[in-house]
């Protein structure tokens, strides 16, 4: 009995802290991303990654190629709207966040704005339509694609 009781706590030790640390939180983390300074930056989709645990894309701006990170999963953006061809590769996109402090060519996305003039916002855990929002970022700061 003992000895199943420890072989339980050990597997549980070694199993639980990569579970932990494989989930990291919204690209508002202060650890994780450069929260002080907000980056804006358009281009081409190169590549889309539609599948959980986020919505990823690579962005060229020309400069580089930027590896971008939204934070809600698949199927938060089917719900408002949003499928895998909004991000079409070849597409121009536009999309604001801050920059991660493990990669200087990542970026956890904020703002979102696509072809279409739609923009999605994310608040904490959760991405509304900037219209379901109130106001739109790139709208404040006259940013249209």
């Amino acid at each position: 009995m003992m000895k199943t009781l420890i072989r339980i706590v050990l597997m549980v030790g070694v199993a639980l802290p990569p579970l932990v640390a494989a989930h990291h939180g919204t690209v508002t983390n202060p650890t994780l991303y450069i929260i002080e300074e907000l980056v804006e930056i358009e281009g081409e989709v190169v590549e889309v990654f539609w599948r959980n645990p986020h919505v990823r894309f690579r962005l060229d701006d020309g400069s580089r190629i930027w590896e971008l990170e939204m934070g809600p999963q698949p199927g938060l953006f089917r719900r408002l709207g949003v499928s895998q061809d909004s991000f079409s590769e070849g597409g121009q996109i536009r999309v604001a966040g801050y920059v991660s402090r493990r990669n200087e060519s990542s970026l956890g996305v904020t703002n979102l704005l696509l072809p279409s003039d739609e923009e999605f916002v994310e608040l904490g855990s959760l991405v509304s339509s900037a219209e379901e929002y109130g106001h739109a970022f790139f709208d404040l700061f006259d940013l249209r694609i």
